[in-house]
């Protein structure tokens, strides 16, 4: 039952009742059993073979006549598969293309082979333009190949080095298609390539970049042109080059929305949580908004990176100063079904509730969330020193004063742990507010002392770089200039 189970389970509602259908057109006694068998499966009351062979057969002992029943109903549950309309079966337009050519493919084929070539031609015909759409290479070679196979009926040889040409160009963008899927793979699992030590890991990524940027200027295909994009927006990303990124990525939409190959609704949302992490790095905040709206209602209901888009979301409209919208934002991820995904997300969340209440002035709900929040305690070199940072800074707001010392020392020790991370943004941090409490909360005395550290701060250069995302949620130069007001 291990084959047959999760066969039925995949099944649609819609091949479930042709399913029944044509089990129920058969009157013999071994299609009735088919059909209980496919009932016992679908229910559950029959999902291993104890349970299947006691309903039928009123005995739990195995027999040759179980096995013959079971691969039967499991050939008529594949044959069942290619009944249905492919805009049934898959959620883009592009797999759709896919598996209408590769049947289309099938049933040409029987039809050449029984003489009926009218109407396999015609098939044929309007299976390659549907290829040519959607860039499918592997289908195209196939629905040229079986054609050429009708030569006698062909009686042109320019008409036949056509298909010639024709075969040999699609082999080679097959060929130039594998080569950029592993190229993407390269880049999407980069650990299972640390250990080859014959690959120079920096110079192969620079010259798989310009292997894809040469075949996508060769071969003008979107497809190809995808993943050049995907790959240099990793770049840009892990440079931290949001002007780079945004233009790439624009292009990127760009291609998506004019190209047959590679318009679905999950790739229009892809790019434009890119564009909207872009222009929150670049500090265009309103900008962001409709970008990571589209993002969040493009995205499956639901979903992980439905969840993700929702965080670009929350920032645009967080940095935006739209806290009214960016507390509905944090309620709705509370409610989201990828939330209990990772522990760290209700931890982050948590603690992103605490820097929204922060800012609209709640320092005593932001303190109890905080205390909400243990999670964080694992990720000592990230989202912890964003929560120590925040606690001291509601410590001086609510003028807990004997707290702020311990507090501050709690963050100094953890920082001191910090062997291999950069944590100079938040050493600096650290030393102007232990200046702070030197100088008994004088907020005047503190900027005359640390000007140097805070001009440093709000240059944002090099290893003191600030993330509009990232832990510093409370941009500490912008709250302790606020100080001064």
């Amino acid at each position: 039952m291990k084959h047959l189970v999760p066969l039925i389970k995949a099944l649609r509602p819609g091949e479930i009742r042709l399913i029944k259908h044509f089990l129920r057109l058969e009157s013999n006694a071994e299609v009735k059993k088919r059909l209980e068998l496919f009932n016992l499966v679908l229910t559950g009351k029959g999902d291993t073979d104890k349970k299947a062979l006691k309903k039928l057969y009123k005995s739990e002992k195995n027999n040759s006549a179980f096995s013959h029943l079971k691969e039967r109903l499991r050939k008529d549950v594949l044959n069942v598969l290619f009944l249905q309309d492919a805009s049934k079966k898959f959620s883009t337009k592009y797999a759709n293309a896919e598996f209408e050519c590769r049947r289309n493919f099938i049933q040409a084929d029987i039809l050449i082979a029984r003489g009926a070539y009218i109407p396999a031609i015609k098939i044929l015909e309007k299976s390659l333009q549907l290829a040519e759409r959607y860039e499918l290479a592997t289908e195209k070679t196939l629905i040229l190949q079986l054609t050429r196979t009708m030569t006698h009926r062909i009686k042109s040889e320019k008409k036949l080095e056509e298909f010639n040409t024709g075969i040999r160009k699609s082999i080679e963008l097959m060929k130039e298609f594998n080569r950029v899927e592993e190229i993407g793979h390269y880049f999407s699992y980069p650990q299972l390539f640390k250990a080859n030590k014959n690959v120079n890991q920096p110079d192969f990524k620079i010259n798989a970049i310009q292997e894809l940027k040469d075949l996508y200027e060769k071969t003008k295909s979107s497809r190809i042109g995808f993943w050049y994009h995907l790959t240099m927006n990793e770049i840009y990303t892990l440079k931290r080059n949001n002007e780079e990124a945004l233009e790439n990525n624009l292009q990127l939409l760009n291609l998506i929305e004019h190209s047959p190959s590679i318009n679905s609704q999950a790739n229009i949302a892809g790019a434009n949580m890119n564009i909207s992490g872009n222009l929150i790095g670049l500090m265009k905040y309103e900008d962001s908004i409709d970008y990571a709206k589209i993002a969040v209602r493009s995205f499956r209901k639901g979903g992980i990176n439905q969840f993700m888009a929702m965080e670009n979301l929350f920032f645009a409209y967080y940095r935006n100063n739209d806290y009214e919208s960016a507390a509905d934002i944090v309620t709705k991820m509370f409610e989201h079904r990828a939330m209990k995904a990772n522990s760290f997300y209700p931890a982050k969340w948590l603690y992103l509730r605490a820097c929204l209440e922060f800012s609209t002035g709640e320092f005593n709900k932001a303190l109890k969330t905080l205390n909400e929040n243990t999670e964080l305690n694992k990720d000592k070199s990230g989202w912890l020193l964003g929560y120590r940072i925040l606690e001291l800074l509601i410590m001086v707001e609510i003028r807990e004063f004997e707290w702020f010392d311990f507090k501050l020392e709690s963050f100094r020790k953890l920082l001191q742990r910090q062997k291999t991370e950069n944590v100079q943004r938040s050493k600096v941090i650290f030393n102007v507010l232990k200046t702070l409490g030197k100088m008994n909360f004088d907020y005047f005395d503190t900027l005359e002392k640390e000007q140097n550290n805070i001009k440093l701060l709000e240059e944002a250069e090099n290893e003191l770089q600030w993330d509009p995302k990232g832990f510093e949620v409370i941009r500490f130069d912008d709250w302790i200039k606020t100080k001064m007001d």
